[in-house]
């Protein structure tokens, strides 16, 4: 048994458990996050809402606490900005 196993052994029975092996229980392993519905992804305009192609920059800029984020979304005018069906392809990708 590998030191890993048996000290998960030993903490399931209660015996031994070190601070780290209850901190185990809150890591969160990438494919237990839901990728549908990503509020935190839709709130920021990242992406273009339109279905044709924009070739205008998009400007965001919020203020959190003392700090200014500000990002600046561009593309070249033959390709234009990644679209809300280009956020679901990297949704779907990432499910």
């Amino acid at each position: 048994m590998s030191e890993r196993h048996a000290s998960a052994h030993r903490s399931r029975r209660g015996e031994g458990a070190s601070p780290q092996d209850q901190l185990d229980l809150f890591v969160t392993i990438p494919g237990d996050l839901p990728t549908h519905d990503q509020q935190e992804m839709m709130e920021r305009p990242f992406f273009s809402l339109s279905k044709q192609r924009r070739t205008e920059a998009i400007d965001y800029e919020v203020q959190n606490g003392a700090t200014t984020i500000s990002v600046n979304v561009t593309a070249p005018p033959e390709i234009g900005i990644a679209t809300i069906w280009d956020c679901d392809i990297l949704i779907w990708a990432t499910s």
